[in-house]
């Protein structure tokens, strides 16, 4: 009977202790890498070895801690058989397979579960600092399973080669996936998920992309006089223009304003520009935006003329350009603020993208519903799934929507015109 009663003690604690060790698999599952260590930058005391390794390399950890369980569960199967056997021989071995089928499914599988899927990461930092006695203990005895695992992995991803940088940095869609799961732990802002996206498409960007095309570049002839391209500056607000020779293709050098101030003197506006002639950075068109960047910094200019594959101008691009790339358009302090909203008839509006939503519901009579969105450009994007093309045309809720100006990233203007007869006050819901 003693013997019966420490069969019945031990059964229960290896049930406690698989348990236990189910659980930390389980919030060891559950847990965001980046929320564990948005947790550890605030509170640095919960730091521990056992959650760095699992940070680091979280096979290390289960390797040994899974060991654990299946020593604690071939334990609880042999005990529950062998009592069952004692106490009830003709269908011991029946009612054994039962209780061991009811553990492995309550107790492995579905309660330890339901114990770390709410706050899995606060879970997941108290049961680490409990179980790394156990982890210690366990970690000997899974060195050889641990190696052998770890080899079947590298063989799996790179087929024994040595590992490729290139191929190991993450690739747009993983960054993709991380930055969502972010957003939907809370730990990003939308705004700080849309900077970050900005700056991975921005490595991804070519000067072909950004620049001012070659028709659209002002500039003025080497020839010209200081008055001359003092009228030009203050004509088209440019602080920076391209001097050409000959023609727009024949591009010798940049004319900054700051130069042109330093030697403007009244009545001498017919002295000639060629003093106040920049040497010009020329690139290809095909260069990395971000590469740009850096090359632009290094040489303290602001602008870069772009070539194309026959040396011809291609177009200009300007440290502006580059890092509305990032933050969208910046608009100098001497530019007059574009209207929001352009009424041209009482069924007609041009909005901008930037519109806040609240102004296309007062002008629409409706709410727009079923969306995140907190401009007029989000919700179009959200309703098609992308970012339409300029010209594009398509209903939305009674509305007949035209995209007037779009880029690949952002849609900038539309028209919005209002049905015949609309229903005043009423909720659309975005499907």
């Amino acid at each position: 009977m003693t013997f019966l009663y420490l069969e019945i003690v031990v059964i229960g604690a290896c049930l406690a202790f698989l348990i236990f060790l189910s659980s930390v698999e389980g919030a060891i599952a559950h847990s965001s890498p980046l929320a564990v260590r948005m947790m550890l930058e605030r509170d640095e005391n919960k730091s521990s070895p056992l959650l760095l390794l699992v940070l680091e390399d979280k096979m290390q950890v289960l390797v040994p801690l899974h060991l654990g369980t299946q020593i604690f569960l071939i334990t609880i199967a042999i005990l529950t058989t062998h009592l069952s056997l004692t106490r009830w021989p003709n269908w011991g071995v029946g009612l054994a397979f039962l209780i061991i089928f009811f553990i492995s499914v309550i107790f492995r599988q579905l309660l330890p579960r339901l114990l770390t899927q709410n706050e899995p990461e606060e879970k997941l930092v108290r049961l680490l600092g409990a179980s790394y006695p156990i982890y210690r203990m366990l970690r000997s005895l899974a060195l050889p399973l641990s190696s052998i695992l770890s080899l079947f992995r590298r063989l799996h991803d790179n087929g024994g080669a040595p590992v490729d940088a290139a191929k190991s940095e993450a690739s747009g869609e993983e960054i993709q996936a991380y930055l969502d799961i972010g957003e939907d732990e809370g730990i990003l802002e939308k705004e700080d998920s849309e900077l970050i996206q900005s700056v991975v498409e921005f490595g991804n960007t070519l000067v072909r992309e950004v620049m001012t095309p070659r028709t659209k570049i002002v500039g003025c002839e080497e020839n010209a006089t200081i008055g001359e391209l003092r009228r030009i500056m203050v004509e088209h607000r440019h602080s920076r223009i391209p001097i050409y020779r000959g023609d727009i293709d024949h591009i010798i050098g940049v004319a900054y304003i700051r130069q042109l101030l330093a030697h403007y003197i009244p009545g001498r506006e017919n002295d000639p520009i060629t003093r106040l002639i920049h040497p010009a950075l020329f690139v290809p068109e095909t260069k990395p935006v971000a590469a740009l960047l850096k090359e632009l910094q290094q040489r303290g200019d602001h602008v870069a003329i772009a070539i194309d594959e026959f040396g011809g101008v291609a177009g200009l691009v300007t440290i502006e350009d580059l890092l509305e790339e990032i933050v969208g358009e910046i608009r100098d302090e001497d530019q007059a603020k574009i209207s929001e909203v352009i009424e041209e008839n009482a069924r007609s509006y041009i909005l901008r993208g930037s519109t806040e939503l609240y102004r296309l519901e007062e002008i629409a009579g409706k709410k727009f519903e079923g969306h995140d969105s907190a401009t007029v450009a989000g919700l179009v994007e959200a309703f098609l799934g992308r970012v339409p093309a300029p010209g594009e045309e398509f209903d939305y809720a009674g509305l007949h929507i035209q995209v007037l100006d779009a880029d690949r990233k952002r849609v900038i203007r539309l028209r919005v015109q209002l049905p015949q007869r609309q229903p005043i006050g009423e909720a659309v819901h975005m499907d």
